[in-house]
């Protein structure tokens, strides 16, 4: 629910934000390419433990309300406030598909679950990963439609 919500938010990102995100991405793709198989498997590497902007929200949305509770418990009640509030800021990204924490975590560079995959994709297209699928005219590719066809059904 919240990766749909957030993908929304990124639609609404500023352009000139989308393409500044794009040719960073296209330069380190062109880089890790002239560099080779090293630099690509160094890359994928760090794709791995990259947070994504979902995950990064979670977990502040967690801390925070633990934070608040424990505050609570410890000093004053008034500190329930905070899960409350950032309660309401989950329900906001929910509902409206924006919130102050994802437009300022995607100035900040962050990037969605989607954006992290489609690099990665393209590393491991740039490595060679995919030179051995079936080609469309190929009879394995025929196969593999008539396949799916039928798991489908």
């Amino acid at each position: 629910m919240i990766e749909e919500s957030v993908r929304k938010a990124v639609e609404q990102t500023v352009e000139e934000e989308q393409r500044k995100a794009r040719e960073r991405r296209e330069r380190e793709l062109i880089l890790a390419a002239c560099q080779g198989n090293g630099a690509i498997e160094g890359h994928i590497r760090s794709l791995d433990r990259e947070w994504d902007i979902e995950r990064m929200l979670e977990a502040n949305a967690s801390f925070f309300s633990i934070l608040g509770v424990a505050l609570a418990l410890m000093t004053s009640k008034k500190w329930l406030a905070l899960p409350a509030i950032v309660s309401g800021v989950l329900m906001q990204q929910v509902w409206q598909g924006s919130s102050p924490p994802v437009e300022l975590l995607r100035r900040m560079g962050m990037r969605t679950r989607s954006e992290i995959q489609q690099e990665r994709c393209a590393l491991k297209a740039l490595r060679g990963d995919f030179d051995d699928l079936p080609k469309i005219g190929d009879e394995t590719a025929e196969k593999v439609r008539r396949l799916l066809e039928r798991v489908e059904k």
